[in-house]
C-alpha cells in the first residue's frame, strides 16, 4: 500500500507552551552543535521575554508562510493559539529579526528564535517554482512509491491550520494544495525530459486566494473538502510545465 506525504514549500512558525527558567532577557544567541555521522549542523537560539517558567493552554496549528511581506493576521492567529505562553520561530538564516516584531504584537511570554542551518523555498508563483514541486512529487512516486500531496504559498501569503486539519489563507496572493490524480508520471527516468500527462490532468490542484482577515478552508484529513476557491489541474509534457487549467 501506497503511503501518503505532503511537501510543504514555505516557513514553519510553532507556538508552545515550552518553560524556560531564568530572568528577563532582551536578546541571547548561544551556539550548540549537533552532531551525527552526516557532519556537524550548528543552531543559534534568540530569546525576547521573560524566560521564566510558564505553564498555559495552547490549541495545536500550523502556519506556512510563502515570503514578501508578513501576513500581520496571520502571526496574531498563531499568538492567539499561544494562550499568552512561549512562541517559537524556526528559521534557517542567522537572524532574530521575528522576536521584537511578534513580541510586540500581542500578549506572549516570550518569543524565541532557533535557527538551523537547512535550505527552504518560498515565492511560489512569483519565481515560477510550480514545475520543481511537481518535479518532486514526481520523484517521490516513481522512486519511493508515495503519492506525496503538496501544499505552496505565494509571497505576502500564508496558510494557517487548526488542529483539526482545516487549512485557512491568509494575506493578498493565493495559495495551492496538490495532489496526485490517480497516476503517476508516464516518464520520469535521469537524462530525460519529465512527462507527466495523464489526459492533461495529472496534478489536481485547489487553489484558495488570500484575505487579511483569513479565507477559505481546505480539509487537509481528505483533501477534498474545500471553499471559497477553484480546481483545477498542473501537467508537465516532455519537459514543459503547463500551469493551473480550470476544471
Amino acid at each position: 500500500m501506497k503511503a501518503n506525504f505532503t511537501i510543504l514549500l514555505g516557513i514553519v512558525m510553532v507556538v508552545s507552551g515550552c518553560l524556560k527558567n531564568g530572568g528577563l532577557v532582551t536578546e541571547q544567541a548561544p551556539q550548540i552543535n549537533l552532531s551525527g555521522s552526516s557532519g556537524s549542523t550548528k543552531v543559534s537560539k534568540y530569546l525576547t521575554g521573560d524566560p521564566s517558567d510558564v505553564t498555559k493552554s495552547t490549541t495545536g496549528g500550523t502556519c506556512l508562510m510563502g515570503g514578501g511581506t508578513d501576513v500581520d493576521a496571520a502571526f496574531k492567529w498563531m499568538i492567539q493559539k499561544s494562550g499568552g505562553g512561549d512562541f517559537v520561530v524556526i528559521r534557517f538564516d542567522n537572524s532574530n529579526g521575528y522576536n521584537s516584531y511578534i513580541y510586540n504584537m500581542g500578549s506572549v511570554n516570550s518569543v524565541e528564535t532557533v535557527v538551523i542551518a537547512s535550505i527552504t523555498d518560498q515565492h511560489y508563483t512569483q519565481r515560477g517554482r510550480e514545475g520543481r514541486l511537481v518535479t518532486f512529487m514526481a520523484r517521490m512516486n516513481k522512486d519511493l512509491g508515495k503519492d506525496a500531496h503538496g501544499i505552496a504559498v505565494d509571497e505576502q501569503t500564508a496558510v494557517c491550520v487548526e488542529g483539526n486539519g482545516i487549512a485557512k489563507v491568509f494575506g493578498i496572493n493565493k495559495a495551492f494544495f496538490l495532489q496526485i490524480n490517480n497516476m503517476g508520471p508516464e516518464t520520469c527516468t535521469s537524462g530525460s525530459p519529465l512527462t507527466w500527462n495523464r489526459d492533461t490532468q495529472a496534478i489536481k490542484v485547489y487553489r484558495i486566494p488570500g484575505l487579511a482577515a483569513g479565507n477559505g478552508s481546505f480539509d487537509l484529513n481528505n483533501y477534498s473538502t474545500a471553499t471559497a476557491g477553484e480546481w483545477g489541474y498542473y501537467y508537465v509534457n516532455n519537459g514543459i510545465f503547463f500551469p493551473f487549467r480550470l476544471m
